[in-house]
């Protein structure tokens, strides 16, 4: 059985799609590895960002924000 790893992603700006492709690019990679591991977010908010956290893929252990 693989380990269930614990795992914090730091991202520049909240993950989210059709937004811009490095936002894709994040928002991919948690969907990919949030059912195979904890994963805690953390993330830096722009005003444009601000309520996008409904939009992040299930199943992520946490999400914090830093304004």
């Amino acid at each position: 059985m693989p380990r269930r790893l614990r795992l914090l992603l730091v991202a520049p700006r909240l993950p989210r799609r059709g937004v811009t492709a490095a936002q894709a690019y994040w928002w991919e990679l948690l969907a990919r590895l949030a059912p195979r591991h904890a994963i805690t977010l953390l993330a830096f908010l722009d005003a444009d960002d601000v309520g996008g956290e409904t939009e992040l893929p299930p199943g992520l252990a946490a999400v914090h924000t830093v304004p």
